[in-house]
């Protein structure tokens, strides 16, 4: 993919793509964090393990396209202080292995900070689910080309 093809939704893709690919991750849905759907805990067979990706905004200024997204890792937590330790180790885990993968792959064409800082959470009562979110900033060439937009041709005045 030429650096200058990078739109929204080759970002998304490319975020997908890398978090179901990640052997921990059993599920990536995207939209607002008001849509995510927690699952029962009486089923401890069923797979949960979601990344979550919620775009936040778009911002464009000198040639380059920034896309501020939070990025959230999160598992049923089971009601118990055990459970709940081993799944925000295991997302943070999980967070950590996706944006080591997305930098060390796909640097040179979406730029992401080096530093980023995780928040934790733990939500529900009946069905409690716990794991970290990260908001990150993934910025990508994005020069001004009319050759590319969408216009019928224009007679110059």
């Amino acid at each position: 993919m030429a650096v200058t093809d990078i739109t929204y939704k080759a970002l998304v893709t490319t975020i997908e793509t890398i978090a179901l690919s990640h052997l921990g991750v059993d599920q990536f849905y995207m939209g607002e964090l008001s849509n995510i759907e927690m699952r029962s805990n009486d089923n401890p067979n069923e797979n949960y393990t979601l990344v979550f990706l919620n775009p936040v905004s778009a911002t464009y200024a000198g040639g380059y396209m920034t896309f501020n997204m939070n990025l959230l890792a999160m598992d049923l937590a089971k009601k118990s202080k055990e459970r709940e330790v081993n799944v925000h180790n295991s997302t943070l885990s999980i967070l950590q292995d996706i944006i080591a993968k997305f930098k060390l792959t796909y640097d040179q064409q979406i730029r992401i900070p080096d530093g980023w800082t995780a928040s934790w959470f733990t939500e529900g009562q009946k069905q409690s689910v716990a794991g970290w979110s990260v908001n990150l900033n993934f910025t990508v060439i994005n020069p001004l080309d009319l050759c590319k937009a969408a216009f019928e041709t224009v007679e110059e005045l």
